[in-house]
């Protein structure tokens, strides 16, 4: 009796672990794959019993949604550093804008008092700048702010950060200067705004 148990379940192995045991053992590596975050499409199972046909159909179906899931996500998180950009930036310039400036200043003046850095706050306009907008108009305007900006950004040291706070003004923040070296860079940015034409692209 115990020959024929295990002979027929021999049988029962040979005849069935094509159109179910072996499938099921796929399955349960599927499963693991898409637990762990794996989204690819597998080898598609021929010979399957119905049953397990249909639960690899379900598979298949849970599969597409989360990558559907995924998509979306990665679009969402997308378009929120691309809104978190845009409240953060003036748009003109291109630069920090007053809100982006006010919410990191604190966090840049702890961060010295932490580390025991010296730091330097300046604000800064433009000289005469509405009598370029009355005579030359806002788009000229437009340009000389523009080109202050550029210019001002890229004679920056990395870590000191140029803000625009409004109209022609500006804020840097200087980290790692002394009183002389704040006034001698400075004074370097003056001189070569001063000495910089603005280069109309208006005819």
């Amino acid at each position: 009796l115990t020959r024929a148990i295990l002979a027929g379940l021999v049988v029962v192995a040979v005849v069935f672990r094509r159109p179910l045991f072996a499938p099921l053992m796929r399955l349960h590596d599927d499963v693991l794959a898409l637990a762990s975050g794996d989204h690819r499409e597998p080898e598609h199972v021929q010979g399957v019993a119905r049953e397990v046909a249909n639960i690899f159909g379900g598979l298949g179906v849970l599969r597409q949604n989360l990558s559907e899931k995924r998509l979306l996500e990665e679009e969402q998180r997308r378009l929120n550093r691309r809104l978190r950009r845009l409240a953060e930036t003036d748009t003109l310039t291109g630069l920090l804008n007053r809100r982006a400036l006010l919410s990191r200043v604190d966090a840049v003046f702890r961060r010295a008092d932490r580390i025991g850095e010296s730091l330097a706050v300046v604000l800064f306009d433009i000289d005469h700048f509405k009598v370029v907008n009355d005579t030359h108009g806002h788009a000229v305007g437009d340009e000389v702010l523009s080109g202050v900006a550029r210019l001002v950004n890229n004679a920056l040291r990395t870590g000191d950060t140029l803000a625009r706070i409004g109209g022609e003004e500006f804020v840097l923040i200087l980290r790692r200067v002394d009183d002389a070296t704040a006034y001698n860079l400075l004074e370097r940015l003056r001189i070569l705004l001063s000495e910089t034409p603005v280069q109309s692209k208006l005819g």
